[in-house]
């Protein structure tokens, strides 16, 4: 797909491995790196599908601790 402007779409990322995991240096990781070998297997396959649609992801970071989420708490942002 060839656009000029790229969608983009708010992904909310929990510290909830082994979804995505929060040890790297930058939190989310999309790409897996020498520094991230393994950011999360939910996380690599979200970005393998969001780069063939040619959309752009605009994290949304939970305050979570690492494997607690509560996700009703972030309904709001994608109201």
């Amino acid at each position: 797909m060839n656009r000029t402007v790229r969608e983009k779409l708010r992904v909310v990322f929990a510290r909830n491995p082994p979804d995505a995991f929060s040890n790297c240096p930058r939190f989310p990781t999309l790409d897996a790196t020498i520094s991230c070998p393994f950011p999360g297997w939910t996380v690599e396959i979200l970005k393998q599908i969001i780069d063939y649609l040619g959309y752009d992801i605009v994290p949304v970071v939970t305050t979570a601790p690492d494997g607690y989420v509560d996700w009703g708490t972030y309904v709001r942002f994608f109201i």
